[in-house]
């Protein structure tokens, strides 16, 4: 039996990952799915988790990052249609994980959604459930949220967090197609370079981040409201990342 933690490497999956390690040890796989859009802090942390639960990152990737696959699709994903989510991810874990299946393998995934994301654990269950493969919520079942995961990696394993979580709730992609518009609006104070490249891609491609205006006219209206810095800049306030 093999237990595949869903690495990406955010502070809820690290502390899933050292969970089913210190409960599995020899059997544990931390499986990292890159989208070649994470901040570069990322990987460090990454590695450092891995090198601090004692155990290799195994890496699937997809074809294309998403940039690549923005620009071959000649169309932006959105929060009504993440195809990056899918392409990237699902498809590429779904690709690793039938490999178990075509050897009669028994394996069991595990992901890192808190107690407070009961939502996305329902549909998550229902899906594997149709696909007739097993998962488990640690975080849910000792009634951690990603906020406990987080004070755990700082004042536990004295590690300090990946840089994006000074100014965002999560370390994935920048920018996070799913994202509303507080999201977009840090990634436009903050990373810069990352939003004028979405913004680029927008113009060539069919549809838009949002159905109401381009990240183009959001940029135009930010720029004029500096109030909306107060607004939405320190929503979720900067954090110390380092450990304590």
């Amino acid at each position: 039996m093999k237990h595949i933690v869903m690495f990406s490497g955010g502070a809820a999956s690290s502390v899933v990952a050292k969970m089913v390690a210190d409960k599995y040890p020899n059997d544990t796989i931390l499986l990292h799915t890159p989208t070649g859009a994470e901040h570069p802090d990322a990987d460090r942390f990454r590695e450092q988790v891995a090198k601090f639960i004692g155990l290799p990152i195994t890496i699937e990737k997809a074809s294309k990052t998403l940039w690549e696959l923005v620009e071959s699709r000649k169309d932006v994903p959105n929060n009504m249609f993440p195809y990056c989510s899918t392409e990237l991810k699902l498809i590429t874990k779904d690709r690793f994980v039938k490999r178990f299946e075509k050897r009669g393998e028994d394996f069991t995934e595990y992901l890192g959604l808190g107690v407070d994301e009961w939502r996305r654990i329902q549909k998550v269950w229902v899906r594997h459930q149709a696909d007739n493969r097993k998962v488990e919520f640690p975080l849910m079942d000792a009634k951690l949220t990603g906020e406990d995961c987080k004070n755990i990696i700082r004042e536990e394993w004295k590690i300090c967090l990946p840089s994006p979580y000074q100014y965002l709730s999560h370390n994935n992609c920048i920018p996070c197609y799913k994202g509303g518009q507080s999201h977009w609006f840090k990634v436009w104070k903050y990373y810069r370079t990352e939003f004028d490249r979405a913004a680029k891609a927008e113009r060539t491609t069919a549809n838009n981040v949002f159905k109401e205006f381009s990240l183009d006219e959001l940029s135009d209206k930010w720029s004029k409201e500096p109030e909306q810095m107060d607004l939405w800049g320190d929503m979720e306030g900067i954090p110390c990342m380092c450990s304590l």
